[in-house]
């Protein structure tokens, strides 16, 4: 014969306490872990830039139109135009689609085609025609210590070659 206990299990005190404990433990656990994930702002900078270039493609396709994105000082803008109703109707990029506003402290450079010297924006312009294939451009952030360079896939518009040092 066994012998059976008439209070086998747990209580629904003891799971309420061991559901606090593990609550408590997540509760600190839980901050740790988000700044152990947060990027590192160059990283937001590149993630921007290349959502930047794939909006130019998809809508100088889209729209049927050379799109322009524009290398300034403290920020990279693109630049769209409003629809034409013929071909003869074509007229330089007017109208801001979207922007990225550099951060201060935070630089960068360029190395654009045909001379792939390294040098810092100037008002300086690439465009991005309806045919899909964009100029070959690398592109390189600074930030006190650290650094991030890309380069622009022609057929994509993605990031890649991508080398860093964040600090």
């Amino acid at each position: 014969m066994s012998y059976r206990s008439k209070h086998s299990g747990m209580t629904l005190l003891e799971i309420c306490f061991s559901l606090l404990i593990i609550g408590i433990v997540f509760g600190v656990a839980i901050p740790f872990s988000q700044e152990m994930f947060k990027q590192h702002p160059l990283e937001d900078q590149a993630i921007a830039f290349e959502e930047l270039v794939l909006t130019a493609m998809h809508e100088s396709r889209r729209e049927n139109y050379t799109a322009r994105i524009v290398f300034e000082k403290n920020a990279i803008k693109l630049f769209g135009q409003a629809k034409r109703n013929n071909l003869e109707d074509i007229e330089a990029p007017t109208t801001v689609l979207d922007e990225i506003l550099i951060p201060g402290g935070s630089k960068y450079e360029l190395q654009m085609w045909p001379n792939f010297e390294w040098s810092k924006p100037n008002d300086s312009g690439w465009n991005i025609p309806n045919n899909g294939l964009i100029l070959p451009l690398n592109i390189k952030w600074t930030l006190d210590d650290s650094w991030l360079a890309a380069s622009v896939d022609p057929m994509t518009g993605e990031l890649k070659d991508i080398t860093y040092e964040l600090n």
